[in-house]
C-alpha cells in the first residue's frame, strides 16, 4: 500500500506542476492575442476617416433633404430649376457651418458619430460649400469641405 500511495502523491506533484506549466502557457497565448488584437485595431480605427465619412454623410443629407428640396418647393418647372442652379455652378450656394450641419441631422436622426466630430472639429469654423451640377437633380452636386479639424 505504501508503494500505492508514494506513486498516487508522486502522480499529483506531477499533475500539478502541468497544470501550472499550461496555465503559464495560457496566460502567455491570452497576451500575445491581446496584443495582436489591438495592433489590428490601431491600424483599421481611423478617426479622420471616421470623421470624414460622417460629415460627408451629413453634409449630403443637409444638401439632398433641405437645400434642394426647399428649392424644389419654390421653383417648380425644370427651366426655372436650371435657371436658377446654373447661376450657382461657380460660385456654390452660401456656407454652411458644422454647427447647422449637425442641427439639421440631429432633426433627420441621421446616424452619426457627433461625439468624435466634436472631438476632432470646430463646429463654427469648418464649412460646407455645395455646388450644384448638371443635370441638377437631387443627387447631382459637388462639396467643398473647408476644415477647421485637428487632422
Amino acid at each position: 500500500m505504501d508503494m500505492v500511495t508514494r506513486k498516487a502523491s508522486k502522480s499529483k506533484k506531477h499533475d500539478s506542476s502541468t497544470v501550472a506549466k499550461w496555465s503559464v502557457i495560457a496566460v502567455i497565448c491570452l497576451a500575445i492575442v491581446t496584443v495582436v488584437a489591438y495592433g489590428i485595431f490601431a491600424m483599421v480605427y481611423d478617426e479622420e476617416k471616421i470623421v470624414k465619412a460622417d460629415l460627408d454623410t451629413i453634409a449630403s443629407n443637409y444638401y439632398e433633404e433641405y437645400l434642394y428640396s426647399s428649392l424644389m418647393d419654390e421653383h417648380p418647372s425644370q427651366a426655372q430649376i436650371e435657371q436658377l442652379m446654373s447661376r450657382y455652378i461657380n460660385r456654390g450656394f452660401g456656407r454652411v457651418h458644422l454647427r447647422q450641419l449637425l442641427s439639421r441631422a440631429n432633426k433627420n436622426q441621421i446616424s452619426f458619430d457627433r461625439g468624435l466630430i466634436l472631438k476632432h472639429c470646430d463646429e463654427n469654423n469648418t464649412i460646407v460649400r455645395f455646388y450644384p451640377e448638371p443635370p441638377y437633380n437631387k443627387k447631382s452636386y459637388r462639396i467643398e469641405y473647408q476644415y477647421d479639424c485637428d487632422f
